[in-house]
């Protein structure tokens, strides 16, 4: 399931640049408390287990420094009371980046990347 908060155009798309690609993390709360206020116009809360982050390929994450989608999901877990889980989704091959892709090409490129991971017993 996923809602865009807005469209990725003009001082969203800037921030989310500065977020991603600057590291400017300070701006991870605002974009947490967005999302928690705007889930339950779509969402029950109580229905949902986990609140699980998209890995970054660890090559990927080298290169950034850090993964947003797993700051994001700390801080929307925490706004919304759902727990987070962050070893469930493993992504087993690197992918192009997806910012100049179509949303056709973008399913197509990480079909067969994303994996559950395996708990050991």
């Amino acid at each position: 399931m996923s809602r865009a908060l807005g469209y990725y155009e003009g001082p969203l798309r800037e921030a989310i640049h500065r977020w991603k690609y600057q590291g400017k993390i300070y701006i991870t709360p605002l974009f947490g408390e967005w999302m928690a206020k705007r889930f339950p116009d779509h969402w029950r809360t109580d229905l949902f287990d986990l609140v699980i982050p998209v890995p970054l390929h660890p090559q990927r994450l080298r290169e950034r420094g850090f993964n947003q989608a797993l700051l994001l999901a700390k801080e929307v877990s925490r706004r919304l009371g759902i727990p987070y889980r962050k070893q469930v989704l493993e992504k087993r091959r690197p992918t192009v980046p997806q910012v100049s892709l179509s949303g056709t090409e973008r399913e197509k490129g990480v079909r067969g990347t994303f994996f559950l991971k395996h708990e050991k017993r």
